[in-house]
């Protein structure tokens, strides 16, 4: 007769006791998952990133949705952001994909847009110059900074570009000298690509 599994529930997460091996279940979207068997539930990162998806579930912020690409796979987000108000931006829909590295978080995640996007801090693949998304002494990057503020930092980056620290120096040129065809590109740019 095999012995029974006895389980044990500690906050959100289901660990079998006793010889048996330790499989890493959670409660995602009110249902069971098995979470990718890499991690160890409890690993730091992983409690981390399955707190910080179900805040952003419950409570997202204004115009930002974020979820897993699989729901067993915690390595890569998909985000659809809208454009802030008032900008150029406001009127677009855009997606981006978010990389958690292993040692999240300790080394910011890469953040990514998928939708093209006319700015001068973002380039046409997609990549993103902000400080935020730098490690010192470079960067600003701190463990304290949460996926939710990072992505309330890209989408006030979208309203407010840096020029003095472009990815795209005639955009950033142009933002700087011509700020009325700047506004007019971006907002045309924005409803060919993420209207």
């Amino acid at each position: 007769m095999k012995p029974k599994r006895q389980i044990q529930i500690i906050n959100i997460y289901l660990h079998p006791v006793g010889d048996l091996p330790l499989l890493h279940f959670s409660i995602l979207r009110s249902k069971l998952i098995v979470i990718n068997k890499k991690y160890s539930m409890s690993s730091p990162r992983t409690g981390r990133l399955l707190h910080e998806i179900k805040s952003l579930e419950h409570k997202p912020p204004w115009g930002i949705t974020c979820k897993p690409v699989k729901e067993d796979v915690l390595d890569e987000l998909r985000v659809q952001m809208l454009g802030p108000r008032g900008s150029p931006y406001e009127k677009g829909k855009f997606e981006l994909v978010i990389h958690i590295p292993d040692r999240y978080p300790f080394e910011p995640p890469q953040v990514k847009f998928l939708t093209s996007v006319y700015h001068p801090n973002i380039d046409q693949g997609g990549r993103i110059c902000m400080n935020t998304l730098k490690m010192p002494p470079k960067g600003s990057w701190l463990p304290t900074i949460t996926i939710e503020t990072l992505l309330i930092s890209v989408q006030s980056l979208l309203a407010n570009p840096n020029p003095d620290d472009p990815l795209m120096l005639d955009i950033a040129y142009q933002y700087r000298y011509d700020m009325e065809q700047f506004l007019e590109k971006a907002r045309k740019h924005t409803e060919e690509h993420a209207g």
